[in-house]
């Protein structure tokens, strides 16, 4: 049939064995793990250790509003870690660099897009972070902090292809949007998971 290859991106893919995981890997598929999604829903634990073992594209995401209030790609990293490390006992199993890999340069392999890290020939697609907060000091390892004390609302600017979409923690338009959203959030009169 074709379905499965290098443009097939899976959600979740927590309820999967061995032969299906080897199976991803042979046709060079991308998972993504969706940890506190997964948590809220209690619907599982991604096999972080399985996928990594088989070589399998690992990336990370926030799954929707209904089952993440928060979409907070940093809240991702940082639960992403903690669950692997508590569920398999082992505070080695996967350390902050590859994390913070998986929620950049793995995610812009899966979605075929040449971005994903800052280097000539690549989009310029990233974001800004104020370092002066207090929870980045005294800043011995970057990435560490990054991934297990940042959240969103550290992001100072935006850039997407080169394009400023935030800067100095102001969007244009941010209110206008905010209550586009939230007009189009109520006439859909959904409600998440409590």
């Amino acid at each position: 049939m074709g379905f499965l290859g290098e443009n097939c991106v899976l959600a979740h893919s927590i309820h999967i064995d061995e032969k299906d995981i080897e199976i991803l890997a042979k046709r060079k598929c991308s998972v993504v793990y969706n940890p506190c999604s997964n948590m809220k829903l209690a619907s599982g634990i991604f096999p972080y250790k399985k996928f990594k073992t088989d070589k399998v594209n690992i990336t990370l995401g926030t799954d929707g509003n209904a089952s993440n209030n928060s979409v907070d790609m940093f809240s991702e990293m940082k639960f992403a870690s903690l669950l692997q490390k508590i569920n398999e006992k082992d505070t080695t199993i996967v350390k902050a660099k590859e994390i913070f890999k998986i929620a950049t340069k793995n995610g812009a392999n899966a979605l075929r897009t040449n971005a994903g890290e800052i280097k000539e020939g690549k989009l310029a697609d990233l974001i800004l972070i104020d370092l002066s907060q207090t929870f980045f000091q005294p800043g011995h390892n970057l990435i560490s902090d990054i991934v297990y004390s940042a959240n969103g609302n550290c992001v100072s600017d935006v850039i997407c292809n080169g394009e400023i979409l935030m800067r100095n923690y102001k969007v244009n338009g941010e209110e206008k949007i905010k209550k586009r959203g939230n007009k189009k959030s109520k006439r859909t009169g959904k409600k998440g998971v409590d």
